[in-house]
């Protein structure tokens, strides 16, 4: 296991070496901080595929601990989000803004939201189910803002729900 373990820190310090604009190579703290968050050569090589480029150690760490894998980008360019920075993607996966919930959103006639409205209704925990209902009960065609208001106003009411 430690001959693993050493092997793998090798291969990611002569990776980012070669791929970082770090003029030293990675410390050895470094070198644990990347096998901890689970930053590998592949992972260094599938983002610089990816056009982003020599990214720094933090920056392939955040993308790792925040759960934007080669995958998630390249769902997200898929669906017309081609040109995110790397904190619009950590933003948008933190609050669990994912290909399928944007296809679902978008299936009910909502394809024109920008993505910071996704996230707001992510934020707000409107679902589709939830504009499903609101049509159920005559609420057609509302806007993003409105759908977060009535999510937001039903939670408010729930709190006053009378039992019995």
């Amino acid at each position: 296991m430690k001959i693993f373990v050493i092997a793998s820190l090798l291969a990611i310090s002569s990776t980012v070496s070669a791929q970082t604009p770090q003029t030293d190579k990675p410390s050895v703290d470094d070198l644990i901080k990347m096998r901890i968050h689970g930053v590998t050569p592949e992972f260094i090589r599938e983002t610089r595929e990816l056009g982003f480029g020599d990214l720094t150690l933090d920056e392939l760490v955040k993308l790792r601990t925040h759960g934007v894998s080669v995958a998630y980008v390249k769902e997200m360019r898929d669906l017309g989000f081609k040109d995110l920075t790397l904190d619009e993607l950590a933003k948008v996966r933190i609050h669990g803004v994912t290909a399928s919930f944007i296809r679902e959103i978008r299936d009910l006639g909502y394809r024109d939201l920008r993505l910071d409205d996704y996230v707001r209704l992510r934020i707000h925990g409107v679902s589709a189910k939830f504009i499903r209902d609101l049509r159920e009960v005559g609420f057609k065609d509302l806007h993003a803002d409105d759908i977060v208001e009535l999510s937001n106003a039903t939670k408010h009411l729930a709190k006053y729900k009378i039992k019995g």
